[in-house]
């Protein structure tokens, strides 16, 4: 889980009391800069509708954000995969 700074309910919270409640908006393109005087990279994210934020990512958070990415991209592919042998049983039963 990521640190979490600052203090009192975000608005999509305090909108909707639901303590879970966040805006969350679709990726549409990102771009990683190297800052050749920095002790981090450059991290810019864009949205599908054209609002762009950039990050100054030290390089041990760079580490952290793309093992946590990695492994929760998997988890969540692991998922959402069908049970091959669930299907196999349900195709023989069929027949």
């Amino acid at each position: 889980m990521g640190r979490r700074f600052g203090s009192g309910p975000s608005a999509g919270k305090r909108r909707t009391g639901n303590q879970h409640a966040r805006y969350v908006f679709s990726l549409a393109e990102w771009l990683i800069e190297d800052t050749n005087a920095q002790e981090c990279l450059i991290v810019t994210l864009k949205t599908t509708d054209g609002f762009e934020v950039s990050f100054g990512v030290p390089f041990e958070a760079c580490r952290a954000l793309g093992w946590s990415l990695q492994n929760e991209a998997n988890k969540a592919i692991d998922a959402s995969e069908p049970d091959e042998m669930a299907i196999g049983r349900t195709l023989a039963d069929l027949n």
